[in-house]
């Protein structure tokens, strides 16, 4: 509401995805850092040259790779995170984005394993891209759902601010190890500590995403999705009982698995071609309901089903139902050997 003040609930009940949320991205950026501030140390240990300039190029090289892949995870995540949810999807993306960081520190140097360490460090850094690209996404619209209508801006804003947490964090832990162990140990070993100190704040902010609720906003979607599944199943078996000959057409478990992806393949009857004919142009409800069930269930076996609505277009909404079945159903229907299946 216009000019009301937040309460302490409300307040607790938002910080916590904020935390959760922001913590990914200012470990993202905390990665950043520590490459972007050691880059000379690792183009001597991953990159060994005559010319160290040559090294240092290499080096940099190896860390715009990240780059590349960033638009694919961000691609691959955002999917990800609209069938699995928000809230496991980031937890998956931050573990990745530790772990990979966590792996730079183990890796060995090019004097140990040759060719094969610049290798691996390219590899690394292409996962670190492929999750830091999901994570932005991904993040950004897990505080925008969770974001009270007038805060979504303030909310979110929190994201932008823990990238400048993480890098300053980085080039922090970065200055005191040099300072404390000094510029020839941290090229020997004391360069690896600050990636490995990545792994266990990783493992916390996985943790702390898993304890976080799953967004108001894709819970609600769940549910209105488990509810129209269901509907469809109660309204659609009945009239399928008798489709054919006096024959027992189709059951509800087969229902669920002609409009559910998720649930085991079961046989469906040629039967369900004819039910159609007998629904009302004017039950837009029920057209509505079948037309999302074939929607997920021509996703699911890979065919192109483009959706009429019915509440703009009953009348050819059932037309292109009626259609889609007839064409596509050998795919649609499986075999089966009990003889009540048509």
């Amino acid at each position: 509401r216009r000019g009301s003040t937040p309460t302490p609930q409300r307040v607790r009940d938002v910080l916590k995805p904020i935390s959760g949320a922001a913590v990914g991205n200012m470990l993202e950026w905390f990665d950043y850092s520590l490459y972007g501030y050691l880059s000379a140390t690792l183009a001597k240990v991953f990159f060994p040259s005559s010319d160290p300039i040559v090294s240092l190029i290499a080096v940099f090289a190896a860390f715009s790779v990240a780059f590349v892949t960033r638009p694919l995870g961000a691609l691959f995540v955002g999917s990800l995170g609209d069938r699995l949810g928000r809230r496991d999807t980031l937890a998956i993306v931050v573990g990745l984005i530790s772990v990979s960081t966590g792996l730079v520190g183990v890796l060995p140097g090019y004097e140990a394993i040759g060719i094969a360490a610049p290798l691996l460090l390219v590899a690394i850094r292409m996962i670190q891209g492929f999750s830091a690209g999901g994570e932005a996404g991904g993040a950004l619209a897990f505080l925008a759902e969770y974001a009270p209508t007038r805060r979504r801006g303030v909310v979110i804003g929190f994201f932008g601010m823990s990238a400048g947490i993480g890098a300053l964090s980085g080039s922090g832990l970065v200055l005191a190890i040099t300072s404390i162990f000094g510029q020839t140990a941290v090229e020997a070993w004391a360069w690896r500590l600050p990636f490995l100190i990545a792994g266990p704040i990783g493992l916390g902010a996985f943790w702390l995403r898993l304890r976080i609720e799953e967004t108001p906003a894709f819970r609600l979607h769940l549910e209105r999705e488990g509810a129209a599944l269901a509907a469809l199943a109660g309204v659609l078996a009945p009239q399928l009982a008798l489709s054919q000959g006096g024959q027992p057409g189709i059951t509800t478990p087969q229902v669920f698995a002609l409009f559910n992806p998720d649930a085991p393949a079961c046989s469906v009857p040629k039967g369900l071609i004819n039910v159609l004919a007998y629904v009302q142009e004017n039950d837009r409800e029920f057209l509505e309901g079948v037309n999302h069930g074939l929607s997920l269930a021509a996703k699911d076996r890979g065919l192109d089903y483009q959706r009429v609505l019915a509440d703009s277009d009953a009348a050819k909404a059932k037309q292109q139902i009626q259609a889609f079945l007839a064409a596509n159903v050998g795919a649609l229907v499986a075999t089966s050997s009990d003889p009540s299946v048509v």
